[in-house]
Parts: C-alpha cells; sequence; structure tokens
C-alpha cells in the first residue's frame, strides 16, 4: 500500500529508509513497481545503507562548525555528544574517535 502511495505522488516523494526500516526493506516496497526509492539493497541494484556516507557528513560538518568557533578543525580533546547508535551514529562514533574526540553517548 505504501508503494502505490508513493508511487502516486508522482516524484514529489521519495522514500528510503529510516528507523526500524532496512534497505531490504526499500525492495519490498519497490516490488510494487514504484521508483522513487533510496537505498535498495545493492543486490537489488542500490547503494545499500545511507548510515555510513550520513555519517561522514555529519563528522565533516562537525569539523567544519569546529573550525570555525576555534579556529582549526580538529577534534582532537574534543568531548562530542552523540545521541543514538544506529546506523548513523555508530560509523560517526568510530570517525570522532579516530579524530581524537572524547566521545560520550
Amino acid at each position: 500500500r505504501y508503494g502505490r502511495l508513493v508511487h502516486q505522488l508522482n516524484g514529489f516523494f521519495y522514500t528510503g529508509p529510516d528507523v526500524g526500516t532496512s534497505p531490504a526493506d526499500m525492495d519490498i516496497i519497490a516490488e510494487t513497481g514504484v521508483p522513487y526509492i533510496f537505498c535498495r539493497t545493492p543486490a537489488a541494484g542500490g547503494a545499500g545503507s545511507s548510515g555510513p556516507v550520513t555519517a561522514l557528513g555529519v563528522f565533516t560538518g562537525i569539523q567544519v562548525a569546529c573550525e570555525h568557533v576555534y579556529g582549526e578543525a580538529s577534534l582532537k580533546r574534543r568531548k562530542v555528544l552523540v545521541q543514538g547508535v544506529g546506523s548513523v551514529g555508530e560509523t560517526l562514533i568510530e570517525h570522532l574517535r579516530n579524530a581524537g574526540a572524547d566521545v560520550i553517548f
């Protein structure tokens, strides 16, 4: 039913996985014929989870914010709170720790 609704919107709305759904769920929705779906599984011709690239974008945004506020992009010894350790948060924590941040979650 959801896939048919998205299809009726004729490209004015796209859907993708979020909390509680996955690329495999997007494959099931795509079986309705709707082309407006992000993050299908690689086996279905999609890119898979958007979590890792979203985390990289958030990490880069944090670096830019630090550069703006503190005059340098370095995260060494900076305390960073991450709310949620899902597909984005888990990868973000890895980036932050590798950059020397003190991560709280």
